[in-house]
């Protein structure tokens, strides 16, 4: 018996060396992938081409994404402001939400 224990304990922790693990309240998340979570500024800063820096960094946080190294996800906050927008600059978002697979199912609907 002890010798499973120490073998179940031993494949754990090889799991749990390249896992994230997170804490709330009373459970304990793990996930081999960190969430992210976008908001408006982010994704404007994706099409900020007054300001170079910003926009690079957007990008290269978005080829990570790409990547699957963040699952991306955002708010009804986000979406909101979004619908705001011009028409032009509404569909631009949009599209990268959708390029992008950002989560927006935990969104109620209006």
């Amino acid at each position: 018996m002890r010798s499973a224990r120490i073998a179940l304990r031993s494949v754990t922790t090889e799991i749990l060396k390249d896992a994230d693990i997170m804490r709330t309240d009373d459970n304990v998340i793990i996930s081999g992938i960190p969430k992210i979570y976008l908001e408006t500024s982010a994704l404007n800063f994706y099409f900020a081409d007054d300001s170079p820096d910003k926009r690079d960094d957007t990008v290269k946080l978005f080829q990570k994404i790409k990547e699957g190294k963040y699952l991306p996800f955002t708010s009804r906050f986000t979406i909101d402001e979004i619908e705001k927008a011009t028409a032009e600059k509404r569909n631009m978002l949009n599209n990268l939400i959708d390029k992008h697979k950002i989560d927006t199912s935990k969104i109620p609907k209006k």
